[in-house]
């Protein structure tokens, strides 16, 4: 069988025979729908995933699991045979037969993590974060070891009691302790709780009006008891630590500066002036508004999954959407320039959140665009972390424009050697050599 070269997601190689999500196993690649996705609680070696979202929440939960992942369509699908032994390449997007994985058909590149809490400098001297996303201690613990700049986002909506009982103060102050602990030094951003209709924790009552993408979430929801009361508990738990810990609390959803100011004078209610609070920009109103959240907020961060799907008008939740939301499409670039132009000189202190800075190409357009802050699961720090030393800056910026003077979707892919056809895919010549992108005739960034 010759390689599939499939999307890329989670890094690292897996071998075992393939099963389906029916017989999971420690030490086989299991092959799943996006449908079984939804409630895969199976172990295995590697996934593959048969055509999804890639944005939405089930795809962003695996990243968790650190289990390397590919995508594949249907007609890749139809080419492997259960039981057949394979290997998965997450990093680089190979499916291959495991003799010929033998024989050399794909390899992984080695990464080397870089020293925590310390920034990157690009080739030519840029200092550049790489921040850690996580959902609990383990990936505190994880960030340190990966090399992380900071813990730019806790998903404090993924800390819940085991017995499905409505957290409090106290709860908080034990979790947010131990995750300081865990990150030993770094500084650790934790997001209030951020909820939605997929994520729906059992203490909580069904809310009118908690339906759809632009429904209520988010700080949307911190009017309504009993999301309230956890949204001041944790407030009250980081203002207990901020002295001791390098704390921040950050704000999701919001769009107009009116609620940071509301949701403020609660946090100062029950925390102390010295607990830095800042918002998430998630909408394409909130991104435009750049400057002013610089200005008033502590910090901010662009939410470029929520971003993404309101920009483009398609749920991020839903597999017949997934081709609307293109990463590569130029017009996504523009939009990112423009906000860069907004934030001016504070460009490189807005931290990039989301999926798009690890798609394959991309970090290197971002960093052209002016960003240098981004926020990704650990375990992909290191892989990022060598993008970001082989980074030339003049490079990148002549790529992020001619990224943005591009018509379609199709010709960034070619731009930046990538497959004109299927979202996130390398063509093979690119995902054997790991080549770079290319501006014009010889320029790589």
């Amino acid at each position: 069988m010759d390689a599939i070269y499939a999307t890329p997601f989670i890094p690292g190689v897996a071998r075992g025979p393939l099963a389906r999500e029916s017989e999971p196993s420690p030490e086989a690649l299991v092959m799943v729908t996006f449908d079984q996705l939804s409630r895969f609680r199976g172990s295995a070696a590697g996934l593959i995933v048969i055509g999804t979202a890639p944005l939405s929440h089930p795809m962003l939960r695996l990243s968790v699991l650190e289990v390397p992942t590919v995508i594949v369509t249907p007609d890749q699908a139809d080419r492997l045979r259960s039981g057949d032994v394979y290997v998965v390449d997450g990093t680089h997007g190979i499916v291959v037969d495991a003799r010929q994985w033998e024989r050399g058909a794909g390899r992984e590149l080695s990464q080397d993590a870089p020293e925590a809490g310390r920034p990157l400098a690009t080739r030519d001297g840029t200092l550049v974060e790489l921040r850690a996303s996580i959902t609990g201690v383990e990936g505190a613990r994880q960030a340190r070891r990966s090399g992380a700049t900071a813990i730019g986002i806790v998903r404090s909506e993924y800390f819940m009691p085991a017995d499905g009982t409505r957290p409090d103060a106290d709860f908080f102050r034990d979790r947010f302790t131990a995750l300081c602990q865990a990150a030993d030094g770094l500084q650790v951003t934790v997001r209030s709780i951020d909820l939605a209709p997929d994520k729906v924790p059992e203490w909580l009552p069904s809310i009118h009006g908690m339906r759809g993408l632009l429904g209520l979430r988010g700080a949307r929801l911190y009017d309504t008891e009993p999301v309230r009361s956890v949204f001041l508990d944790q407030a009250r738990a980081a203002g207990e630590l901020v002295a001791d810990c390098d704390i921040r609390l950050m704000l999701p959803y919001l769009v107009q500066m009116e609620e940071y100011r509301r949701w403020l004078a609660d946090i100062r209610g029950v925390a102390p002036e010295i607990l830095p609070v800042g918002v998430m920009a998630e909408t394409p109103a909130a991104a435009l508004a750049v400057d002013e959240w610089l200005q008033q907020c502590d910090f901010v961060s662009l939410g470029c999954n929520d971003l993404m799907q309101c920009l483009f008008g398609a749920d991020r939740e839903i597999p017949e959407l997934a081709d609307l939301l293109d990463p590569y499409a130029p017009v996504l670039f523009r939009f990112l320039r423009h906000v860069a132009a907004i934030a001016g000189h504070r460009v490189g202190e807005l931290q990039v959140c989301g999926l798009l800075s690890r798609v394959p190409r991309i970090l290197p357009v971002l960093l052209g665009l002016g960003f240098r802050r981004f926020s990704l699961e650990p375990h992909l720090i290191p892989v990022l972390a060598r993008t970001v030393r082989a980074t030339d800056l003049d490079t990148a910026e002549a790529l992020a424009n001619a990224v943005c003077a591009e018509t379609d979707a199709g010709a960034v892919r070619t731009m930046l050697g990538l497959r004109g056809a299927g979202a996130w895919r390398e063509d093979e010549e690119t995902a054997r050599s790991g080549g770079t992108a290319r501006v014009g005739a010889g320029r790589r960034a």
